[in-house]
């Protein structure tokens, strides 16, 4: 069974963007350990992740062109693959992925023969809303929607105390397809790995008090994204310690 796994860290840092130009689009990419041979039974760890745009920035090709490069010679070099794409924006609300969102998640998948979008729910951060903040969507020659559900704390391997910044923990989320979408893709290639597919973050409860916590001390403001590098190249938009 194939799995995606997404750390706590990772979940709180894309929330924090969004947080940060909470009315303004925002887009990033997701990334994890060197993917080698990707198979119905791989564990697709997604470590951390990369804030790019805070604008409509992300429409334009070559902006998103600059950024891949940048970030791809970064996980060369880092023994780390781009798994996915996250994005944010009022149209969020839509039922169909942002035409831009989709060409990215579509070169990704190139890149690594995997890909996953998270689109985070806007108006569940506005509203501060305690449930899970975005959707997900995988990509099997087309994007399907795909269920989301969340196991408590109880049911994990590892009791989590406190959240942390480690990026291995046994954080579950399990996203499930939806049946009748698993029959449509009966006779693709790769519908075993889509039938199979798991999405994994850490127990939602403690998660939400971090990300709260994070709030009071306006760790937002400590958010990096590749459009503020591009206005002052001494700001690092390929790390983020948040902490």
């Amino acid at each position: 069974m194939s799995q995606f796994h997404l750390s706590n860290s990772t979940h709180i840092q894309l929330l924090l963007h969004a947080t940060k130009y909470f009315s303004e689009p925002i887009t990033g990419l997701l990334l994890g350990p060197k993917i080698k041979n990707i198979s119905s039974t791989s564990t697709i760890q997604i470590t951390s992740c990369v804030p790019l745009f805070h604008s409509n920035a992300f429409t334009l090709s070559s902006n998103v062109d600059l950024a891949l490069t940048l970030v791809s010679t970064f996980c060369e070099s880092n023994d780390l693959s781009i798994i996915g794409v996250y994005h944010s924006s009022s149209d969020n609300n839509s039922q169909d992925l942002p035409s831009p969102i989709k060409k990215i998640g579509e070169t990704i998948n190139k890149m690594t023969k995997t890909s996953v979008v998270l689109i985070i729910d806007d108006q569940k951060l506005k509203k501060g809303k305690e449930q899970i903040a975005f959707k997900a969507y995988c990509y099997r020659s087309k994007w399907i929607n795909v269920k989301v559900s969340s196991l408590s704390q109880k049911n994990f391997q590892q009791g989590i105390e406190e959240l942390s910044s480690e990026e291995n923990e046994k954080d579950v989320l399990v996203i499930e397809e939806e049946e009748e979408k698993v029959q449509e893709q009966g006779k693709n290639k790769n519908s075993k790995f889509l039938k199979n597919c798991q999405f994994q973050i850490g127990d939602h409860e403690a998660l939400v008090e971090k990300f709260k916590k994070f709030l009071s001390e306006e760790k937002f403001r400590q958010i990096v994204d590749f459009e503020e590098h591009l206005q002052n190249p001494e700001l690092d938009f390929l790390t983020q310690n948040i902490n």
